[in-house]
């Protein structure tokens, strides 16, 4: 991922496919706060920040959040299993 938008200290969980146009791909990252991001024009545009300066998640980070793996066409980096498996052990 050659994206300008996320520099030092962000690591890639996977890439979705985009809901509008399969043909595009984004990709989810988080930093070393927790806090995630993605490269669709939703998030990167988005023109306000929460109070603890995160970015408010778009449509691809809540279907990723949302636990139910079923959002189709995502592919998780070596990262992002860690990440995912961790989730899942500590709803258990």
């Amino acid at each position: 991922m050659n994206d300008p938008t996320f520099q030092f200290g962000w690591q890639e969980i996977g890439s979705v496919r985009s809901f509008t146009n399969p043909a595009k791909r984004y990709h989810i990252v988080m930093n070393m706060k927790g806090h995630m991001g993605c490269t669709c024009p939703a998030w990167k545009h988005t023109p306000y920040a929460n109070p603890d300066g995160s970015i408010p998640p778009c449509k691809h980070i809540k279907g990723l959040l949302s636990e139910s793996l079923e959002h189709e066409g995502f592919d998780a980096t070596l990262f992002g299993l860690t990440w995912l498996a961790k989730r899942i052990a500590a709803n258990l």
